[in-house]
């Protein structure tokens, strides 16, 4: 139920540089997530304790209804520093960087956590396999192997955070133990990924992914962001345990997905744009 995505309409009632609350909690802005104005316009100088996020892959793939997804390859990279580059200072707490690799980019995803890490204030917490548990073919590549994981970077702006090492018995064996959460923290994630994908959005991730980032690392009223919105997935992740959810997406259309999407799952949810007049009704009903 929470990975039905409805239809996106074919024209949007949405603009850049909308904000739109929902519920007088979460927040959302149709912007930029490359643009530090809007970066700042979102967080409203409040900060979150945790970011989870997807970049666009760069396959070059019709993944997405108006943007091509297709960059150099160094391009590509600075476009992913610059992104957490900027959220850095609106962060206290976790990054979830989720990145695959394409026939385009075979290993920049690598050059992108290595920086992440090495050079931009992060400290390395994780990295986690996401198994999503269907095997996803590559078309018309000799050098690329079939897909079924993708990788999540676990990192940190807090080096002395609330995550222990547990050591299980007199084995080396380790792993994170949080001791907000009373959460372990394993690096194996088996979440299937067949129901969340959509023709008009082939780049969703399930709902469970995000809830398992959120219930491992963050607490109530917690806020979390995600810089590539897209469906709205974890808007819904966060209302389902009590977060409180912010995020930016650049297409218009898929803000009113997003909205549409959040309607037809909570229908007495309030929404209100900060900026403006919107007509929500004519959202709605059409």
């Amino acid at each position: 139920e929470f990975d039905t995505i409805p239809e996106p309409p074919k024209y949007a009632l949405s603009r850049t540089g909308d904000i739109l609350l929902i519920d007088n909690k979460h927040r959302i802005l149709c912007g930029d997530s490359r643009k530090e104005e809007d970066i700042k316009k979102l967080f409203d100088k409040k900060k979150c304790r945790l970011v989870f996020t997807s970049p666009p892959y760069n396959m070059g793939a019709k993944h997405y209804l108006n943007y091509s997804d297709k960059m150099k390859s160094e391009e590509y990279i600075k476009f992913n520093i610059d992104c957490a580059t900027l959220l850095r200072p609106h962060l206290n707490g976790f990054l979830f960087w989720n990145l695959s690799y394409s026939q385009k980019t075979r290993s920049e995803f690598l050059d992108i956590f290595y920086q992440l890490k090495q050079e931009k204030g992060f400290a390395f917490v994780e990295w986690i396999v996401w198994d999503k548990t269907s095997v996803r073919p590559l078309v018309n590549s000799k050098r690329n192997i079939s897909r079924q994981a993708e990788s999540i970077l676990v990192l940190t702006t807090e080096p002395d955070n609330d995550l222990n090492f547990i050591y299980l018995g007199t084995t080396e064996k380790k792993f994170f133990f949080n001791n907000k959460t009373k959460r372990y923290l394993s690096n194996y994630w088996r979440i299937s990924s067949q129901n969340s994908q959509t023709d008009f959005h082939k780049a969703a991730f399930p709902v469970k992914l995000v809830l398992e980032a959120l219930e491992l690392m963050t607490m109530p009223d917690d806020i979390v962001t995600d810089i590539f919105l897209g469906t709205g997935t974890t808007i819904i992740a966060a209302n389902l345990v009590n977060r409180i959810g912010y995020g930016i997406e650049l297409d218009p259309i898929y803000i009113d997905l997003i909205l549409l999407r959040y309607k037809k799952l909570y229908p007495k949810a309030d929404f209100e744009c900060v900026n403006r007049k919107f007509n929500f009704k004519k959202l709605f009903n059409d």
